[in-house]
């Protein structure tokens, strides 16, 4: 189910992912594409017992959320902004609600939308089998990975490619979460080994905080981040 990828640069995984441009960006979410899926099979073989897309057995807890539900999410999102988001070439200038295509998915705003559907009823929402939503997923990054080709190479024209990246960082950190909460024992990746040194004397000095001028960050407009779903309420 993954989509293969050549090897990236380290900007994937650095700061620099601010600035990304369409060829790294597509790499990149790719790569997060690949990471949301294979979260959900690690769940499928810690948990094989559990029907997940079915009954959701998975025990409720309040600081956590269903991983079908989450799965479902991120496909939704990306869709949500960069396929079906007529506007999205406008960047943060997009309105909050904008002009919106159908979803290839018929199901997708009623199961998936966290403003349509509260913590406790995503428990026991009856979602599309695990399947159907994992065609959903590959079907929707195939549609922004076109749609990014397409785009202009401006912070405006790019702008929601790197919020759904964002987004599905955003939630692959949620699945660890809930595997912790459950008390799963996900694969850690092997630790760089690095030579001790000496510690660094930083004299005083002045600097900015926040993000500066240029590339992504996330519109902290209330009204704005609240509509766009950056919240996992």
């Amino acid at each position: 189910m993954p989509v293969s990828a050549p090897a990236s640069a380290n900007l994937i995984d650095s700061p620099g992912i601010r600035q990304a441009d369409a060829n790294v960006l597509s790499l990149a979410l790719i790569d997060a594409r690949n990471r949301s899926l294979h979260l959900m099979s690690d769940f499928e073989r810690l948990v094989p017992d559990l029907r997940f897309a079915k009954d959701l057995s998975v025990p409720r807890m309040s600081e956590v959320l269903p991983p079908v539900w989450m799965l479902g999410h991120v496909g939704w999102f990306q869709e949500y902004w960069v396929g079906r988001n007529t506007q999205r070439h406008l960047g943060l200038q997009c309105p909050p609600q904008p002009t919106l295509l159908a979803s290839i998915e018929p199901q997708a705003d009623r199961c998936f939308d966290p403003r349509l559907i509260s913590r406790p009823e995503r428990w026991t929402l009856k979602l599309p089998d695990l399947a159907t939503i994992k065609s959903y997923l590959l079907e929707t990054l195939e549609s922004t990975l076109e749609l990014l080709e397409k785009a202009a190479d401006t912070d405006q024209g790019l702008y929601f490619f790197r919020l759904a990246l964002a987004r599905e960082d955003q939630m692959g950190e949620q699945f660890v979460v809930m595997a912790q909460a459950l008390g799963l024992k996900f694969p850690a990746p092997a630790l760089s080994v690095r030579a001790p040194r000496e510690a660094i004397s930083v004299p005083s000095c002045t600097w900015n905080m926040g993000a500066q001028d240029g590339g992504f960050a996330f519109d902290m407009n209330r009204r704005n981040m609240q509509s766009r779903c950056l919240s996992l309420r």
